[in-house]
C-alpha cells in the first residue's frame, strides 16, 4: 500500500451537524476519510454489486479507483501450471494437424459474403466434438473419465476419476511398484476450466456444423 495515492472515500453513515461540530468526532471523520481502499473492498463497504458498479463508474467523472495490490499476480498451482501446458500442447497439436477448409467457406469466399471475423476463424472438422476432444486429453494424461450423464455431457468430479493401468500420481508410487510400463499422471483439469481455457486462449478455433453443402467426410461441395 506505501507508496500509492491516497482514495478518499464516504463512509455509509448518517453525519449531523451536531457531530460536525464537536471537534473530536470531526477530527476521527477526517482522518478516516483518508485512509486507502481497493475497489473491492469499496463495494463490500457499502454493499454495491459489480453490475451496479459498472453502471456508477461512467457517472463519477475525475474520480480513480485503486488498483488492488494482487491484481496481475499468478497464483496457479504447478499440477495447474502441468495441466495448462498439456492442454496447451494438445489444442495447438488439433489446431496444426486438423485444420481444413469447409465448402460453405468456399462457397461465401467465391460469393463475396465472408466478413472479417468468419474469414480469421480456425474451423475444425464437424465429426470433432468439445467434449470430446476433453476426454481424449484427459485419456491420454492417464485417467479413466467418468461421465454421470452421457446423454446430457456431465462429467463427474475430477477427484473422484480413477487413473489408468500403469499410470500413477506421483513419482514415489512408480518408484515404489517397479513398473516397467508405469508412467507418471499428467495432471488435468474441470471441464468447466477446460472450456474456458478453450475460449480464452484459442478463441478462433472452432468446431465447425454440419451443412447442407458440406459433406462431412471429404469437405466437398454435394
Amino acid at each position: 500500500m506505501l507508496g500509492r495515492p491516497l482514495r478518499r472515500f464516504v463512509l455509509p453513515v448518517f453525519v449531523g451537524r451536531e457531530i460536525l461540530e464537536d471537534d473530536v468526532c470531526a477530527a476521527e471523520i477526517k482522518e478516516a476519510s483518508n485512509h486507502m481502499i481497493c475497489q473491492s473492498a469499496w463495494t463490500t463497504l457499502f454493499n454495491v454489486r459489480r453490475v451496479s458498479l459498472a453502471t456508477i463508474k461512467p457517472r463519477a467523472e475525475g474520480t480513480r479507483s485503486m488498483i488492488h495490490g494482487n491484481k496481475g499476480k499468478s497464483f496457479v498451482s504447478e499440477e495447474n501450471k502441468q495441466a495448462y501446458k498439456h492442454i496447451d500442447d494438445k489444442l495447438t497439436s488439433l489446431r496444426n494437424d486438423y485444420l481444413e477448409p469447409h465448402a460453405s467457406r468456399l462457397v461465401r469466399n467465391a460469393a463475396g459474403q465472408t466478413t472479417v471475423d468468419e474469414d480469421d476463424r480456425e474451423y475444425l472438422p464437424p465429426c470433432f466434438c468439445k467434449r470430446q476432444c476433453y476426454r481424449n486429453i484427459c485419456y491420454e494424461a492417464g485417467y479413466q473419465v467418468k461421465m454421470k450423464c452421457h446423454s446430457k455431457g456431465i462429467f463427474e468430479r475430477v477427484k473422484d476419476w480413477e487413473l489408468r493401468p500403469h499410470f500413477y500420481r506421483t513419482q514415489a508410487e512408480l518408484d515404489a511398484v517397479a513398473d516397467p510400463d508405469g508412467q507418471v499422471a499428467i495432471p488435468i483439469i474441470s471441464w468447466t476450466s477446460f472450456l474456458r481455457y478453450w475460449v480464452q486462449h484459442f478463441p478462433k478455433l472452432v468446431v465447425h456444423s454440419k451443412g447442407e453443402d458440406t459433406c462431412a467426410d471429404c469437405h466437398f461441395f454435394q
